[in-house]
C-alpha cells in the first residue's frame, strides 16, 4: 500500500537574515511559493504494509521503510555552492517497546544538477539556480525487531548540512508522525474451500463455512471485530457459533470457527451463482492495543445451485488441515498437512482391493472420496458389469440381491471422481494383458474363465466408452475406444454422471448373458457426462498414474509403451522407483511420451545434488515438487532425497578457561562447522561450506533470561522477534567474537552467532536454539563445535549432545520416523502422502499448476524437544517460555 504524508514546507522567511553565516549557508523559501510532498512506502517480505496515517503501520520483521519527496522547491544559497548537499529531510524513529531505542535516517537523494542557489545580491558565487524535482526514493529504515515504533517527519528551516549532528533539534520542524508495528508475520485466514448453500425456491436453506484464523506472529492479537461484507449484499444471512468478538489469539496459535449462512425464502428471481466469500478481522495487540488493523481471508467459495444438484456438489470441512511454513530463498511460505490436505488420489491398482464403488461419490460413509485414472475407473466398471450379469442371469447365490431392480438401477446410474486420462482402446488391450498375465492379479472366473468377458471388453464395435454433453443428445456421442481416435481423452477431471446402457433385446432373450456359447450376447455403452471440475483443484487430478499397466518388460528393465492414455517418463530420474504401487514397483524407463497422455520429466537429486546450501536454503527441507512446465502435455516432478536431522544447540554466554572451568565474559558465541564424507578423527578439510555468508536458519525456544513475561536473549530482546528464522552467519562476520576455532580448521567454513559488548559479565546466561539440517541420504554428514573455548551444547536426533572440543561429532543422517519402527518415506509418491497425512510433510498447493512438499519442521522440533527434556537446563527453561508466569 502507498501511503502519503503531505509535508508542508513553510519557511519562516523573516528569520533569514539572523542566521546568516560565513560559509555556505541555505535557507528554503517561503511556504506560498513551494511545498513538497514525501510517499512513504514498504518493501516487506509479503509485498505490502498495512494500516494508515490514524492507525499506524502493519509490516512483518525486515520490512524496509521507502520515502520518495515529490514536488518543487527551491533554496536560497550564500558564498558557495551546495552541489553536495541533501535535502533537510529527516525520519526520527524510535521503538516503544524496547524504550531506549532510538534512529535517524536521512533522505540521502540528490536534486537535479547544478547548484541549490537562486540569484542572491552581492553572491556571484549564485549565478545558477536548481530545484527538486521528483528526486530519486530512498531507503530510510530496516525494522528488523519486532516491537511498536515511533516516526517523526521532520524538515530543517535551514542548515549548511542536514546531517551535521551539532544542528540542536530545535531547529527540526515535525510535520507528520505515525506509528509502526513490526512483527513477524501477519495472521493468517482461511476457511473450507468449498461450501454448498443448496438453493430450494420458496425455502430456507443453510450452509457452513469453517474458518481457521492463525496467529504466525510473536506477539499475541485480540480480535475486535469480524465482518463477512458478501452476505447483505446476495441476500444472506451470517450469523456465528461462537461470538468472535474479543477472541484473543495467542501467539503461534489458531483458533477455529464455524460460519452459519442462511438463505431465507428466497423467491423465482433468487439466481444460482458462485460467491468468493471473504472475511475481514480487525483485531490489535492483546497486550498493549497500541494500534487497530485490518486483514482479510483468501477468498473462500460459496455455491448457492438448485437442490437437483446437490449429489453432484462438494462440501469440504477444513478442521483436518492445519497450516505449517517453510522457508524458500529467504522468504516465508505456508502450507498444510493433515488428512484434507492429501490431495484425494489413490495410488494402488491392484484387482482384488477395488470395489465396484471405488471411485463414486458414495465411496466412504465418511465423505471421503478420490478420483481414479482410466485404469483404476475401468476395474470398477468391471466388477458392477460382472454384479449386473450374474443379476441378470440369477446367479447371486453368494451375494443374493434383495431388490434386483433397485440394484440393477443404481449400477448402470451413478456418479464418479475422474481424471484427465485417455480410454483408448490400447488402455483396454493392456489392461486385458495385465490382468490375464500378472502372477499377483487375481482376477476371477467371469473375466478369464469360462465367462470370458475379457472378448466383449476388448470389443470396442459392441462395448462402448462414449463421451457426451447432454444426457438428451446420446446420439451425439463421442467414442473414446475407438481405434485411432485422434483424442480418446477426458476434457479434464472432475465429477461425471454414468450411464451404463444395455439394450433389452438379447441375441438370446432368454439367457440375458453378456458372453453365451463364447459370442458377444449384447452391447455395451458407457456413457460419460461432466458434471462439475475439482472444487478444490490439484495438479494429481491432470496426471494420470495407470500403474504398471502398459509396462512392457525387457533385459534392461522395461519401458511404458501406452497409445492414447496416461504418462511417460522422461529425464535423470525416469529410471527411479517414484511411484510405488501394492502390485510392484517396475523401473521407469523412457516410454512412447508423444502418444500417451502427457509426459513426466522426472529429475532425481539424490544422485548429483551435491549443493549443500541448496538443500538448507533455497530449496529449503525439500522433498517433491511437481509442476506444469507445458501443460496439458507437459509436467515435471523433482525430488529431494534427503534426510532431516533437527539440531538443539545451547548458547552459553562466558569462556572456558584451560578446557575446563568457565569464566564469566561479556560476550556469547556459539559456533559449529560440518564436514562431508570425512575420515574418523579428522579435524581439518571441511568441504561444506554454505552460501551467502550462512549455513542455515534457526528459531530461539528458550532462555534462562527474563524480561517482563518473555524470554529475552543476551541484548534482552525479545526471542520470538529476534530469534525466529534468523540465518546463522560465518564467524568471519564476527571480528570480535571471542570464538577460538580449533586446529586446522578453516574459519570461512565455521558459522554460527556472536553476542559482544554485553551490558552484563555472566557465565550463566545461556539461550537455546534449534534448526534442522537437510543432508543427502546417500552421504554422511557430521556437525562438530566450533568453539574449543565455549561451553556450548548442540543435541541431535536421534543422538544425545556433544559439549565443547573440536573432535567431538553428531551425525546429521536422521530419517525421521512415525514411532519406534516406522520411518517417513520420502522415496515414493504414497510415503509422500502418508507423511502429509500425519503432519511430517506440508503441502503447498496451487491449483493444477504446483504441488510443492517440503518437512514440517514443528513436528521435527518436537520429537527433539522431547528428548531434549533429559538436560534439566532445557526442561526448565523451555517450559518457561512455552507457558510464561
Amino acid at each position: 500500500m502507498n501511503y502519503k504524508i503531505l509535508i508542508a514546507l513553510i519557511a519562516f522567511f523573516g528569520l533569514f537574515a539572523a542566521f546568516a553565516s560565513a560559509g555556505c549557508m541555505i535557507s528554503m523559501v517561503p511556504g506560498d511559493e513551494k511545498s513538497v510532498s514525501v510517499d512513504i512506502n514498504w518493501e516487506t517480505p509479503l509485498g505490502t504494509s498495512y494500516g494508515s496515517m490514524a492507525q499506524g503501520y502493519v509490516v512483518p520483521v525486515f520490512s524496509t521503510m521507502i520515502g520518495k519527496i515529490n514536488g518543487l522547491y527551491t533554496v536560497h544559497c550564500e558564498d558557495g555552492d551546495n552541489s553536495s548537499h541533501i535535502p533537510p529531510h529527516r525520519a526520527k524513529i524510535s521503538n516503544l517497546t524496547a524504550g531506549n531505542f532510538n534512529a535517524t535516517a536521512y533522505f540521502g537523494v540528490s536534486c537535479g544538477q547544478g547548484y541549490w542557489c537562486s540569484s542572491v545580491p552581492d553572491c556571484p558565487a549564485c549565478s545558477s539556480q536548481s530545484v527538486c524535482d521528483g528526486v530519486s526514493p530512498s531507503k530510510i529504515y530496516d525494522f528488523n525487531v519486532e516491537g511498536v515504533y515511533k516516526v517523526d517527519v521532520q524538515w530543517l528551516k535551514w542548515a549548511i548540512n542536514p546531517e551535521n549532528p551539532a544542528i540542536p533539534d530545535s531547529d527540526w520542524k515535525t510535520d507528520a508522525n505515525f506509528n509502526v508495528l513490526v512483527f513477524s508475520p501477519l495472521l493468517v485466514i482461511y476457511g473450507s474451500r468449498i461450501t454448498l448453500l443448496p438453493l430450494e425456491q420458496g425455502r430456507t436453506t443453510s450452509a457452513q463455512i469453517v474458518w481457521t484464523i492463525q496467529n504466525l506472529s510473536g506477539i499475541d492479537m485480540r480480535i475486535t471485530d469480524i465482518n463477512s461484507p458478501e452476505c447483505a449484499k446476495n441476500g444472506l444471512k451470517c450469523g456465528w457459533k461462537v461470538n468472535p468478538s474479543g477472541l484473543r489469539i495467542d501467539s503461534k496459535k489458531f483458533i477455529v470457527l464455524t460460519q452459519d449462512i442462511n438463505l431465507e425464502y428466497p423467491g423465482a428471481l433468487y439466481l444460482p451463482r458462485d460467491i468468493n466469500f471473504y472475511l475481514d478481522v480487525n483485531y490489535t495487540d492483546a497486550n498493549q492495543g497500541v494500534m487497530r488493523f485490518q486483514k482479510r481471508s483468501e477468498p473462500t467459495l460459496l455455491q448457492i445451485k438448485p437442490v437437483a444438484e446437490k449429489k453432484f456438489s462438494i462440501k469440504v470441512k477444513g478442521q483436518e488441515a492445519d497450516s505449517c511454513t517453510g522457508i524458500e530463498n529467504g522468504q516465508l511460505k505456508t502450507g498444510y498437512y493433515g488428512t484434507a490436505a492429501v490431495p484425494k488420489v489413490r495410488l494402488n491398482w491392484d484387482w482384488a482391493s477395488t470395489s465396484r464403488i471405488e471411485c463414486d461419490t458414495n465411496s466412504d460413509p465418511s465423505g471421503y472420496y478420490h478420483y481414479c485414472d482410466a485404469a483404476q475407473f475401468s476395474m470398477e466398471l468391471l466388477k458392477r458389469l460382472e454384479r449386473i450379469d450374474k443379476i441378470n442371469t440369477d446367479d447371486t447365490l453368494g451375494e443374493p440381491s434383495s431388490n434386483p431392480a433397485q440394484e440393477l438401477s443404481s449400477l448402470k446410474n451413478f456418479a464418479a471422481y475422474l481424471s484427465k486420462d485417455g480410454y483408448s482402446q490400447d488402455l483396454i488391450n493392456d489392461l486385458i494383458f495385465h490382468l490375464r498375465t500378472r502372477v499377483f492379479v487375481q482376477t476371477n472366473n467371469w473375466f478369464d474363465g469360462d465367462g470370458n468377458f475379457f472378448k466383449f471388453f476388448a470389443d470396442s464395435s459392441h462395448f462402448k466408452i462414449l463421451l457426451i454433453s447432454n444426457r438428451d443428445h446420446l446420439d451425439e456421442a463421442v467414442q473414446l475406444n475407438l481405434p485411432g481416435a485422434a483424442e480418446p481423452v477426458l476434457e479434464g477431471p472432475g465429477l461425471y454422471e454414468v450411464l451404463i446402457k444395455i439394450p433389452d433385446t438379447y441375441d438370446d432373450n432368454s439367457l440375458r448373458k453378456f458372453i453365451l456359447n463364447g459370442n458377444i450376447n449384447t452391447d455395451i455403452n458407457i456413457y460419460l457426462l461432466k458434471k462439475t471440475s475439482p472444487a478444490p483443484d490439484s495438479i494429481f487430478y491432470y496426471l494420470p498414474i495407470d500403474g504398471k499397466i502398459g509396462f512392457v518388460e525387457s533385459a534392461s528393465g522395461g519401458t511404458y509403451e501406452r497409445q492414447g492414455y496416461g504418462s511417460s517418463y522422461i529425464g535423470p530420474g525416469s529410471d527411479k522407483n517414484l511411484l510405488i504401487v501394492s502390485e510392484g514397483n517396475p523401473p521407469t524407463v523412457g516410454g512412447n511420451a508423444e502418444n500417451s497422455v502427457l509426459a513426466i520429466d522426472v529429475t532425481d537429486t539424490g544422485e548429483n545434488f551435491n549443493d549443500f546450501s541448496m538443500m538448507n536454503q533455497q530449496e529449503r527441507g525439500g522433498i517433491l515438487r511437481v509442476s506444469a512446465t507445458n501443460a496439458p502435455k507437459s509436467y515435471s516432478i523433482t525430488r529431494y532425497l534427503s534426510n532431516a536431522t533437527p539440531v538443539l544447540m545451547r548458547i552459553n554466554q562466558g569462556t572456558v578457561v584451560q578446557n575446563s572451568a568457565v569464566q564469566p565474559s561479556n560476550n556469547a558465541d556459539a559456533f559449529y562447522y560440518i564436514k562431508k564424507n570425512e575420515t574418523t578423527g579428522n579435524v581439518g578439510g571441511i568441504q561444506v561450506s554454505g552460501s551467502n555468508g550462512k549455513m542455515s536458519y534457526w528459531n530461539g525456544i528458550a532462555s534462562n533470561m527474563v524480561g517482563g513475561i518473555l524470554c529475552m536473549d543476551f541484548n534482552t530482546t525479545l526471542l520470538s522477534a529476534n530469534f525466529y528464522s534468523k540465518p546463522d552467519a560465518n564467524l568471519q562476520n564476527y571480528p570480535g567474537s571471542n570464538c577460538n576455532s580449533p586446529s586446522n580448521t578453516d574459519r570461512s567454513g565455521i558459522f554460527g552467532f556472536s553476542w559482544t559488548g554485553l551490558t552484563q559479565v555472566s557465565d550463566k546466561n545461556f539461550v537455546y536454539a534449534q534448526t534442522v539440517f537437510y543432508t543427502l541420504k546417500d552421504s554422511i554428514y557430521k556437525i562438530h563445535p566450533g568453539c574449543d573455548n565455549k561451553d556450548n551444547l548442540i543435541y541431535a536426533m536421534p543422538e544425545l549432545k556433544i559439549s565443547r572440543n573440536g573432535n567431538t561429532e553428531i551425525s546429521l543422517n536422521y530419517a525421521p520416523k512415525y514411532d519406534a519402527t516406522n520411518s517417513v518415506d520420502v522415496e515414493s509418491l504414497a510415503g509422500v502422502f502418508e507423511g502429509v497425512s500425519k503432519g511430517y510433510i506440508c503441502l503447498k498447493a496451487d491449483g493444477n499448476a504446483m504441488a510443492d512438499f517440503w518437512w514440517n519442521e514443528q513436528k521435527l522440533y518436537n520429537q527433539l524437544d522431547a528428548m531434549a527434556g533429559l538436560d534439566q537446563n532445557f526442561r526448565n527453561s523451555f517450559q518457561f517460555c512455552k507457558t510464561p508466569a
